[in-house]
């Protein structure tokens, strides 16, 4: 998932690559606590995100596909509907002056 975060792959194709099925792949995520792969793998992209939006002069568009986001909107929303903020919110806070 970490090496997939600018083209993100589906549960089935982790799935494939793993030998794997995708309902294995979802219990064992759900046996050991976790979300469900898909929402745990957008909030790798969001917090890889966030990291960018915090440490690198990158436009939100930049990282909206740096991060596998087909669109800086899809990532906005997102964004917002994980973690309460738009990523311009984000960086203003964290915005060292």
């Amino acid at each position: 998932m970490l090496a997939n975060i600018e083209i993100p792959l589906t549960v089935d194709q982790i799935s494939n690559r793993l030998g794997f099925s995708s309902g294995l792949i979802e219990r064992i995520f759900a046996r050991n606590g976790f979300e469900p792969p898909q929402k745990y793998y957008q909030k790798i992209r969001l917090n890889r995100a966030r990291q960018l939006l915090e440490q690198t002069r990158m436009s939100q568009a930049e990282i909206a596909l740096a991060c596998g986001y087909e669109n800086q909107s899809h990532f906005g929303r997102s964004n917002k509907k994980i973690f309460g903020r738009s990523p311009k919110a984000f960086r203003d806070l964290t915005r060292v002056v």
